[in-house]
């Protein structure tokens, strides 16, 4: 994964932003993170 492509977790942040920082914790590969969904944006 790039720094600029979507983050795997499903969050819609570029990698950098979301799971690409550092001290973050890597993204199973199951797509979503540990159980956390992302709230509606409405």
């Amino acid at each position: 994964v790039g720094r600029n492509d979507p983050c795997p977790c499903g969050w819609g942040k570029k990698y950098k932003h979301c799971h690409g920082s550092k001290g973050a914790t890597a993204v199973p590969a199951g797509g979503q993170a540990a159980g956390k969904k992302r709230p509606s944006r409405r």
